[in-house]
């Protein structure tokens, strides 16, 4: 059997961005299976200020409210947020600043938030972090491009829990 596997990852979209294009980037596709992992660029106060959280939730919502509503036989998996790692000695000042709000802290708020979003809607959530932090919850250095994107051999640990929902 041949499965088709889309990745509509665009880097620095936001779900305020994702919304705007859902047709495009989601729905047009009429897949039998999504895996939402979008909602890290949303965690900061630049935007939003002390309401990004909020925000970013009510988006999430709206986002499976859409697709239940337009795709409603669709599986859905909710994935929890990567690991951040604010502590790299390549780190900028630039990059520190756009990602202060990534902390381990804030990262298991969300995550526990989208799991109470993936139990409201009928979903899954699948957390495939494990291999990802270190023993202070964040981005294992050895995966860590900047801090938040990772190297393939990151990515590939996040296959491997993929691959028995694919």
């Amino acid at each position: 059997m041949i499965y088709k596997i889309y990745n509509r990852g665009v880097s620095g979209l936001n779900t305020d961005e994702f919304l705007e294009n859902i047709d495009t980037l989601l729905l047009d596709l009429e897949p039998s299976k999504i895996f939402i992992n979008i909602g890290t660029n949303d965690i900061t106060k630049e935007r939003f200020g002390d309401q990004w959280m909020l925000h970013l939730m009510d988006n999430i919502c709206r986002i499976m409210e859409i697709i239940k509503f337009r795709i409603p036989d669709v599986e859905i998996f909710i994935m929890a947020f990567y690991p951040a790692n604010l502590h790299l000695p390549w780190q900028t000042e630039q990059s520190i600043q756009w990602m202060k709000l990534r902390t381990p802290e804030n990262l298991i708020l969300c995550n526990h938030r989208l799991k109470e979003i993936a139990e409201k809607y009928g979903c899954r959530y699948l957390d495939c972090n494990e291999a990802l932090v270190d023993e202070h919850g964040e981005q294992k250095s050895e995966y860590a491009i900047d801090g938040v994107h990772m190297y393939a051999n990151g990515y590939l640990n996040v296959f491997k829990s993929l691959k028995p929902y694919l």
